[in-house]
């Protein structure tokens, strides 16, 4: 995002090294206007908490991408 702006984050919750509550928290530092959508099998509260921080919402896994 320091060299290529984005409209548009999708990330999942839970990722090796980093969470992607960090890094929608990093991107919302560097752009408070981009639309964070989180990825998660996880339960509340992690996803209410990517809320918090200005996500725009969240996907439940599984889901079926064809509906």
């Amino acid at each position: 995002m320091e060299r290529e702006p984005v409209d548009v984050l999708i990330c999942d919750i839970k990722m090796p090294g980093m969470s992607g509550v960090d890094v929608l928290a990093g991107a919302k530092r560097l752009d408070p206007d981009v639309v964070g959508i989180m990825v998660t099998r996880m339960r509340p509260p992690k996803p209410r908490e990517a809320l918090r921080l200005g996500a725009y919402d969240y996907l439940a896994k599984p889901f079926d991408v064809e509906s």
